[in-house]
């Protein structure tokens, strides 16, 4: 269970992340297999792209203090967020091969 502290220092990590971010994407990695999921992030690590499970009440928060309108509540499942500094679509052509 994450202490109060490092749940405002993932917020405050999360908030400039996605702030300097070229894109965000949201992925539901549910059902994938771990070599799968290893492979993804290797990848996109090599595109400089961050690749992290965050809690949905933690990107709310986020997105809130951002001014960003979205109901994460009513995403299913668990949440991954690959976040792009470099390039626009880099992140959403690797992912794609691996949906």
């Amino acid at each position: 269970m994450l202490k109060r502290k490092d749940k405002e220092a993932i917020v405050k990590k999360l908030n400039q992340e996605i702030k300097e971010a070229k894109s965000v994407i949201f992925t539901d990695y549910k059902g994938s297999e771990v070599n799968e999921i290893r492979k993804l992030r290797k990848e996109l690590k090599s595109e400089n792209i961050s690749y992290n499970v965050f809690k949905k009440t933690l990107i709310r928060i986020v997105l809130k203090n951002l001014g960003i309108e979205n109901d994460i509540k009513s995403y299913k499942g668990p949440i991954a967020l690959a976040v792009s500094r470099e390039d626009e679509v880099a992140a959403a052509k690797i992912i794609a091969k691996y949906a």
